[in-house]
């Protein structure tokens, strides 16, 4: 599959509804794509990386802080799962 702009729609009422759009890489034959729909626009979330500390520690050991804020725009409670692929051998210090 070619690099390029992939987007989504349905049909509703006899009319296209643009569900979005993501850009892909190149992908060889045979492999897998995933894509994901349904994001709410009103949700957004910040990530920010807010501390990160190597002094006094054993060598490549590093500590790394980050904190995500979630926003809503919706009127009504929301379930939100985030899910982060953290790489290496790491340890949750604290939540």
């Amino acid at each position: 599959m070619p690099a390029g702009v992939l987007r989504l729609y349905a049909q509703e009422n006899d009319a296209p509804l643009f569900l979005g759009e993501i850009s892909l890489p190149y992908t060889p034959s045979g492999q897998t794509v995933r894509l994901t729909t349904g994001r709410a626009f009103e949700i957004n979330a910040e990530r920010r990386h807010i501390m990160y500390n190597r002094s006094g520690l054993s060598k490549g050991v590093i500590e790394s802080g980050h904190e995500l804020i979630i926003r809503s725009a919706k009127t009504k409670a929301v379930t939100v799962t985030v899910s982060e692929h953290i790489p290496g051998d790491w340890r949750m210090l604290s939540e």
